[in-house]
Parts: structure tokens; C-alpha cells; sequence
């Protein structure tokens, strides 16, 4: 078979024309069917198939099925906001203020992780099959999402705590609201038959906040000092 001069086959033409659309239900596709099936059950011809994409597209953007597999969980990450984002520490005046901003971090991640979307579904998924049987990913999410996003909490959490309070400390405490909204998701139907419906309500969600919330802040009483990073 003759190609023209540029010696470039039809077909990556295609792909070439179209490549943002078809990057995009790639990695769409791919981040479901590993969110679904896992690591090593998912093949390459089964992704490429639901995104209605040649297999080689897949390899000629993304490589091997390990890189693959990274940026679908890259993509995943991507799409979910941190409630920390629009918290401003420097506006944060009064020990009271902190503790209710403490409170609505704790709230949002609750509705976040407890009535997820879509997307975060997916990403409970992923993080769920990371969590039994950890792939290279679990670098990548660690490093790029998960490390950024403690390291904000952690200087929210230490504005009330007193100045040179080792840092172990406040980790310690920063993953003890994580901690304890994760306890309710990976433990769904049991907190279903204990609490029911109810559990999906604003309502619930507020009370388990502030209990989670309260956990870390009571003996706590804004510092300006050393604490503020």
C-alpha cells in the first residue's frame, strides 16, 4: 500500500486531526473500565473499543498501559476541586472564624467523599483499588494531589495550634479528619443500616462535620505566630 510523501498513514491522520476529542474519551473511557475492573483486568483493546478510538492511538498518545493507566488517574484527580482551595489563611481573624472554616473544610470533603459525583466516584474507586493493592500510581497521586493538598490543611490546622507545635503533631491531627470521613465511606452499608437514608441528608453531613471537625479544634486558639507558614 502507497502513502503520500509524508509517509504518514491514513488513519494517524485522522487521529492527528481529531487527536484532542479522541485523547479525551481515551482517557474517559480508560479511567471507568480501570475504576471498574482494575489494573490488571483492563486491556488496552477493551478502552480503545468504548472510546471508539484505534488501539493505536492509545499507545501513540500515552504509550504502554502503565503510562496509560497514570494519566487516567492523573485526568481523574484533575477533575476534583479540594474545598481548601478557596480557604484564605491570611483573612483568618478570630479563633472562632478558624473553627468554623476547620468545620466547612470537614463539611465539604463529608459531601465530597459521602454523596459523590460521577467523577468522584470514580476516583473512590481508583483510590479504593489503590489503597488493597498499590500500583505506581499511588506515587504519582501521593506526590501531585495528595501531598500539596495535606500540606494546605495542615497550615490551616496549625494557625490554632500553639507556635512550635512539631509538625508530626499537626499531620497527626490533619489526618484524623481525613481519617474519619474516609471511616464512613469505606464503611457504606453498614453506616446505611445504622443511620439509613438520613445519612445522605445536609443535615447529617453537618452534624458528622462538626463532630470530625470539633475532634481536632477544641483545645485549639488562633496563633498568629511561628504556626502561619
Amino acid at each position: 500500500m502507497r502513502f503520500p510523501l509524508s509517509s504518514t498513514p491514513p488513519m494517524q491522520h485522522k487521529e492527528c486531526n481529531h487527536g484532542g476529542a479522541t485523547r479525551e474519551r481515551l482517557l474517559a473511557h480508560g479511567a471507568r473500565l480501570f475504576a471498574e475492573r482494575g489494573y490488571e483486568i483492563t486491556n488496552l483493546r477493551d478502552v480503545s473499543a468504548a472510546a471508539r478510538a484505534n488501539l493505536c492511538a492509545v499507545k501513540y498518545y500515552f504509550g504502554d498501559k502503565a503510562a496509560f493507566y497514570q494519566e487516567c488517574v492523573r485526568h481523574v484527580w484533575k477533575q476534583h476541586h479540594s474545598p481548601l482551595a478557596a480557604v484564605r489563611l491570611d483573612e483568618i481573624r478570630t479563633t472562632e472564624s478558624w473553627r468554623r472554616i476547620v468545620e466547612e473544610v470537614a463539611f465539604q470533603s463529608a459531601k465530597i467523599i459521602l454523596n459523590p459525583s460521577p467523577n468522584q466516584h470514580l476516583l473512590n474507586q481508583i483510590m479504593c483499588r489503590e489503597m488493597s493493592k498499590p500500583t505506581p500510581a499511588l506515587n504519582l497521586i501521593t506526590g501531585e494531589f495528595i501531598k500539596p493538598r495535606v500540606a494546605r490543611f495542615e497550615k490551616l490546622l496549625a494557625l490554632g495550634m500553639p507556635s512550635g507545635t512539631p509538625h508530626r503533631e499537626v499531620r497527626l491531627r490533619a489526618f484524623l479528619v481525613i481519617a474519619q470521613i474516609m471511616a464512613f465511606a469505606s464503611n457504606a452499608p453498614m453506616v446505611d443500616m445504622l443511620f439509613g437514608p438520613a445519612r445522605h441528608s445536609p443535615r447529617f453531613l453537618r452534624a458528622l462535620a462538626q463532630q470530625v471537625a470539633s475532634s481536632v479544634t477544641h483545645d485549639g486558639r488562633l496563633n498568629r505566630g511561628s504556626n502561619r507558614r
